[in-house]
């Protein structure tokens, strides 16, 4: 079962994603930026299955799904780790409190 829409273009044809990932995504490290190299194995992808617009656009579908897939699970991590770090703060402080009030 996926829950993301990246854990289904993981698990979907995975001989091809793993070739593609090997032979194609890893070479363009030079690039030094992977949403570039990630649209560029897409891009290869939907040259090697033909012209037809459909898959360009499917390719196309799959790299923006997956881009802010990411970006808002980052966003969503970096609000989580605010809200503890929030939270543990007034924690403490009301117990650091309660503590003072007991000592006298």
């Amino acid at each position: 079962m996926c829950i993301r829409d990246r854990h289904y273009v993981h698990s979907f044809n995975i001989n091809t994603n793993q070739w593609l990932g090997q032979y194609v995504y890893k070479r363009l490290k030079f690039l030094n930026n992977r949403t570039i190299s990630y649209a560029a194995a897409l891009g290869f992808l939907a040259v090697w299955h033909g012209f037809h617009s459909g898959y360009y656009m499917a390719f196309l579908n799959e790299y923006m799904t997956v881009t802010v897939e990411k970006q808002v699970s980052i966003d969503a991590n970096a609000k989580r780790k605010k809200r503890f770090t929030q939270t543990f703060i007034c924690f403490y402080y009301l117990v650091c409190q309660r503590l003072g009030e007991n000592q006298y």
